[in-house]
């Protein structure tokens, strides 16, 4: 249906509204753009040049993204809501010239200062949706960076005006498979707030709001708030791009159906970003971590790669990074049979720290687990509660499966599984997902498995596949 994909994006007139803007301190909305690397960003669009949007920036926020789009040297205009997760700038960091998503090459920046609008969120659900961003340091101008044109009129306000771009860092279409991790855009047209209110039922409008629409097959998504709005190259407002329903915000999920847990309880489970795209793993030692052979598919270059230990939640700045330094995918990874053998060891150019929240995985020395009686497997993840659920935790989650037997599981998917597979359900309620490929399955404190696999998360009678260690 239209209401369904109709973008509500915020009009910028800079010159009248940044010298009214102020820090309203804490905000009680629980309002976010949390992405998951996998989640659509851009939907329908198609690759671009980062050069076509040199404007466009990263703004992480304690675990949620957001974009950002550069006004000087020294500041940045993003979504007002970006910040309802987080005040705390040392959690914090713009990154400029990105070209995908945690590009180890891209211009970082710590945090000084943001600057809220007075009125946000005063009268109406995200109005004066604007805040001001102030870095450490200074944005290098190139052809990746450069400040965005500002518009200084409303010529472009009319009903099925076309010439609306927008741009983000993500997939092709909703929720499908990565195929780029560099700048999307897509093609928007414009709908006035008259008819736009006739699609929202009992949404209200303030005057600085407008409405896109992508015909059902384009649009903006989570992950893009903050973002320009460009029209004929110049720049007409942010995306306030959020899906709402009895006023929370939903995203898709990672661990399905599974609930908060200290760092300390897991301490040898790592974040792995390969060029854009983010796996999980297990420390097997000071020097190495244990992880899924498919998390390479997308990448192979080990200079684009970066592991996070101690994380506390996705995107957490303060923790420790390692570059790598080689990996080995198992030989026989996808030989027998598509994600056969799915399993590869990453080594690091230094020594890991151990701490009480870092420490490496002990491996299962029994095949006892391998039975349906088996109900204490353990998988973590950085994630949420629910899929398509609201957001309710930032840190590291877990959650509960049971054994089900190759057999049983083969009939279910049907399809062959080799030697190496086995499967795990959670009763159609709880389970693995996107971003989780590579963690460790435990099983009274061992390691047994690794996230691999399956046909969706959390679907009635399809367990899904993993890794057997």
């Amino acid at each position: 249906m239209l209401y369904q994909s109709i973008a509500i994006v915020l009009i910028i007139v800079l010159n009248k509204v940044v010298c009214h803007l102020k820090d309203l301190g804490e905000v009680t909305l629980n309002l976010s753009a949390l992405p998951d690397i996998f989640e659509g960003r851009i939907v329908g669009g198609k690759p671009v040049d980062l050069e076509s949007y040199p404007f466009n920036t990263q703004f992480f926020n304690r675990g949620g993204l957001c974009s950002a789009i550069i006004l000087t040297i020294k500041t940045a205009l993003t979504a007002a809501h970006c910040f309802d997760i987080n005040k705390n700038i040392g959690e914090m960091k713009l990154w400029a010239a990105a070209r995908y998503m945690f590009d180890r090459s891209a211009q970082q920046f710590d945090i000084w200062d943001f600057i809220i609008h007075e009125h946000y969120n005063e009268t109406i659900l995200l109005s004066n949706d604007i805040a001001v961003i102030l870095i450490h340091g200074s944005v290098v101008f190139g052809p990746y960076a450069k400040k965005a044109v500002l518009s200084d009129g409303e010529t472009w306000m009319r009903e099925n005006e076309t010439m609306f771009m927008a741009s983000g860092w993500g997939e092709t279409s909703y929720g499908g498979k990565v195929s780029q991790h560099g700048l999307m855009e897509t093609n928007l047209r414009f709908v006035s707030p008259r008819h736009c209110k006739t699609y929202y039922k009992g949404w209200q409008f303030s005057p600085e709001m407008f409405c896109l629409y992508g015909d059902g097959e384009r649009d903006t998504c989570q992950g893009d708030s903050g973002g320009g709005i460009v029209w004929k190259n110049i720049t007409v407002s942010l995306c306030n791009r959020a899906p709402i329903k009895d006023g929370k915000i939903y995203v898709e999920g990672k661990i399905v159906g599974g609930h908060a847990v200290p760092l300390e309880r897991f301490p040898y489970t790592v974040q792995v970003f390969n060029y854009g795209a983010m796996c999980a793993g297990s420390i097997f030692s000071s020097w190495s971590v244990l992880t899924a052979a498919h998390c390479f598919e997308n990448n192979q270059d080990v200079d684009e790669m970066e592991l996070h230990v101690g994380s506390r939640y996705t995107y957490d700045l303060a923790a420790d990074r390692y570059n790598v330094w080689y990996y080995v995918a198992h030989e026989d990874y996808n030989k027998a049979a598509p994600f056969a053998c799915d399993v590869a060891v990453i080594f690091v150019d230094r020594p890991i720290r151990f701490s009480e929240k870092t420490s490496k995985a002990v491996l299962v020395n029994t095949a006892a687990w391998m039975s349906t009686k088996e109900t204490n497997f353990t998988a973590t993840g950085w994630g949420w509660t629910k899929y398509g659920g609201p957001i309710s935790t930032f840190g590291l989650l877990m959650t509960e499966l049971q054994y089900v037997s190759a057999k049983e599981c083969g009939r279910l998917h049907n399809l062959r599984l080799t030697r190496d597979m086995f499967c795990l359900y959670g009763d159609g309620v709880r389970d693995t997902c996107k971003g989780d490929s590579g963690g460790g399955i435990e099983w009274r404190g061992m390691i047994v498995g690794i996230v691999s696999h399956g046909d969706g998360c959390a679907k009635k009678d399809k367990p899904s596949v993993y890794s057997n260690v």
